[in-house]
């Protein structure tokens, strides 16, 4: 995947992983959780619309303007922001009629879920899993049990129903009169049994501890997307701060990069690194496993979490 040519958030064990105009449409491409896919499609159809602007000005954040024209005029605006939390993703679409006259803009979210492992997501082997479930109409809802029975879920949410639900998408009917702007809002709820940690300090909070500002302005630009990118492979565990490995794929813990990573960190946050000894040691090798290469004292490659 040339992730020049598509979008990818990530906030915490949440990654998102879509296309230019972050739809989420087939291949790689979903919302993922601790190793398992939530949505396989999430995609708005917008017809006729172009695309104006699409970028991501913060690891967790997404802008787009899409626009309706005719002749050197648009008759309709879209603007779009999309947030990834922890365990939510929050897509807010504001319509404009910008045109002289009444008009009604049709919206289509196609949306599905097939709870696959990333490793099967990214080509490994194919599962045939049962038991999925799901909801359509004011609420979107996917549910499924995991061979180890843990319950999944994913919840859509929308700020107002839809006009029409079918099996696997929901359209908006927006009537908007003359300069009349509306907002559209869809809220994805990861529904996991597994922990969550202490949240994460916000961007600006780990700007101002790196001290940033202190910077010459020359370099200010290219150091804060630095420390804005160290934020990012963040998460949080139950022992404190770890570096993931990467972004998207790797949004897990390994030994060895987040030794590096921390040690390297240590000059302007020390908490990463008592937070990834207290993790490595606590899944310091005990026994002798040769199935998965445990030994003794020895410090884990990766740890994943998905089925």
């Amino acid at each position: 995947m040339d992730f020049s040519k598509n979008t990818v958030l990530k906030e915490n064990y949440a990654f998102l992983v879509a296309d230019a105009d972050a739809h989420i449409r087939a291949g790689e491409h979903g919302l993922y959780h601790r190793d398992t896919r939530f949505l396989s499609r999430y995609a708005w159809n917008l017809g006729a619309f172009q695309t104006l602007l699409a970028h991501s000005p913060r690891p967790d954040l997404f802008e787009a303007h899409y626009a309706l024209i005719e002749g050197p005029s648009q008759l309709i605006g879209v603007r779009r922001r999309l947030e990834l939390t922890s365990r939510t993703l929050r897509d807010t679409l504001t319509v404009e009629n910008t045109s002289a006259e009444k008009r009604t803009v049709t919206l289509t979210l196609n949306v599905a879920s097939d709870f696959a492992d990333l490793f099967e997501a990214r080509g490994w082997r194919e599962v045939k899993r049962e038991g999925i479930e799901k909801q359509m109409g004011e609420e979107v809802r996917f549910s499924y049990e995991a061979s180890d029975g843990l319950q999944m879920g994913a919840a859509l949410q929308f700020s107002q129903a839809p006009d029409v639900a079918d099996d696997d998408s929901v359209t908006f009917n927006l009537e908007l009169g003359v300069k009349e702007r509306l907002e559209l809002r869809v809220t994805v709820q990861i529904e996991s049994p597994l922990q969550e940690n202490a949240p994460l300090m916000s961007y600006e909070a780990w700007r101002e501890q790196i001290n940033v500002s202190a910077e010459k302005p020359e370099h200010q630009t290219a150091l804060t997307q630095a420390v804005d990118d160290l934020r990012a492979l963040l998460f949080s565990t139950e022992c404190g701060l770890y570096p993931a490995a990467g972004i998207p794929w790797f949004v897990c813990a390994f030994g060895r990069d987040a030794l590096l990573t921390a040690h390297l960190m240590l000059p302007w946050g020390e908490e990463v690194a008592k937070g990834t000894l207290r993790y490595l040691a606590r899944y310091q090798g005990k026994t002798y496993d040769e199935a998965r290469a445990e030994a003794p004292g020895k410090i884990m490659h990766e740890l994943r979490f998905g089925e």
